[in-house]
């Protein structure tokens, strides 16, 4: 393991150096492994990445050091700059891959072949190196070299299918869905890479397709079920086909409610008032409710829009059935779960100020994890990288490139 004393952490990946050479697609992947403890190190072109130019922008002018985008997916991390097209500054990525565990890059497949730092060439440098790539199709077959972005993996995946209303188009999901899947993939293979290098000594290529992974998590049900029955679910908007799973307007908001088993059911209608057309012991079974949605949304609503959102779901819960307010940004901050768990961390970022950085969603118990700084500024760690891989005992056989242009 190799992260440098100046960057000793105290978390699970302790010790493990990680190059990153991601954007957009795979940037959470190292957030994820730099919460954990490893040191990261972001690589960026002269330009810095694209996402710099990205907005919102602190105060609403352009600015590229101060673009939240790009602070959300690379804060934690450390930051230099390294022109690859430049024959130096190869050389001296490749004195870093020399002194790391894991590299993560989300370019086109091919394009570090092109520039001879493939995983065979770098393999060839440092055999023990984990080397993560996440592209749309992965680095094989008739569409590698297509372009995909999000919303192609979204929709080749499958997902999209199941979204939007009953005979109308299929809708976009909200977010990077297929980035941020795809790059929780990647930081669980890099897991067990390094697991695996304990006993072999020997790196491997870990391949992430970000169509494979819309298929793999969020659709493995629908394919299993196809591939039985050939039924393919149809879309259903935002409710559910067979049990009570709607949104409803409250006074200051909307909630969400899941009403799915016998036994939530009668408790459901015992709080509805027991209405009498609710009452056939044959709406017991889930698969004899859809008749009765119409019935039941004008029902609930009539008594959520007398409820404040928190309010309902503290009730609805306490019959233990399930609810949800449907949270704005403001609300989840300020909520007593989220506080509790000391979820939300304040990162002090050198251009913005403090603000509230999202941690990650587990916790744990003997190596809790670590935001410890905000998003590097363009190159902001160039120089002291650049000495701490120059001194004798890190890097003896590589002191000419280290002390090149690209670091000092």
């Amino acid at each position: 393991m190799m992260a440098t004393e100046a960057n000793v952490s105290t978390g699970a990946l302790s010790g493990v150096r990680v190059l990153d050479l991601t954007g957009r697609m795979g940037g959470y992947c190292g957030l994820l492994l730099a919460n954990l403890g490893a040191e990261v190190i972001l690589i960026e072109p002269p330009a810095g990445d694209p996402m710099r130019r990205e907005g919102p922008f602190k105060g609403g002018h352009f600015d590229p050091e101060q673009s939240l985008s790009f602070a959300a997916y690379h804060t934690n991390k450390r930051g230099v700059v390294l022109n690859l097209e430049n024959d130096q500054d190869r050389e001296s990525f490749r004195a870093l891959v020399r002194h790391a565990d894991v590299l993560i890059e989300d370019k086109p497949a091919g394009h570090l072949d092109r520039l001879e730092l493939g995983y065979d060439a770098l393999q060839s440098i440092n055999p023990a190196l984990v080397m993560i790539s996440i592209t749309g199709f992965g680095q094989s077959g008739p569409y590698r070299d297509f372009k995909s972005p999000n919303i192609v993996a979204f929709a080749m995946g499958g997902l999209m299918n199941l979204c939007g209303h009953p005979g109308r188009a299929p809708l976009m999901g909200p977010c990077d869905v297929a980035y941020h899947l795809g790059s929780v993939h990647a930081a669980f293979g890099t897991l067990v890479a390094l697991f695996n290098r304990r006993t072999s000594g020997r790196g491997e290529h870990v391949d992430v397709s970000l169509q494979d992974v819309l298929v793999a998590d969020p659709f493995l049900r629908i394919i299993t079920r196809y591939s039985v029955t050939g039924e393919v679910p149809e879309r259903t908007g935002h409710s559910q086909s067979t049990t009570v799973a709607e949104t409803y307007q409250c006074r200051d908001g909307y909630a969400r409610i899941f009403v799915n088993q016998a036994d939530h059911w009668k408790r459901f209608i015992d709080w509805l008032g027991r209405p009498p057309e609710l009452l056939d012991p044959k709406y017991e079974n889930v698969q004899n409710r859809f008749p009765l949605r119409q019935t039941i949304d004008r029902l609930v609503e009539a008594r959520t829009l007398n409820y404040e959102a928190k309010k309902f779901f503290d009730e609805f819960q306490s019959l233990r059935l399930a609810a949800a307010p449907i949270n704005s940004p403001s609300a989840f901050l300020n909520d007593e779960q989220t506080q509790h768990r000391n979820f939300v961390t304040a990162v002090e970022h050198s251009r913005f100020g403090r603000h509230d950085f999202p941690g990650d969603p587990y916790q744990l118990s003997e190596s809790p994890r670590r935001v410890e700084k905000g998003a590097p500024l363009l190159g902001q760690d160039q120089e002291q990288i650049g000495r701490e891989l120059a001194r004798p005992s890190a890097l003896p056989r590589c002191r000419a490139a280290i002390l090149s242009k690209g670091f000092v």
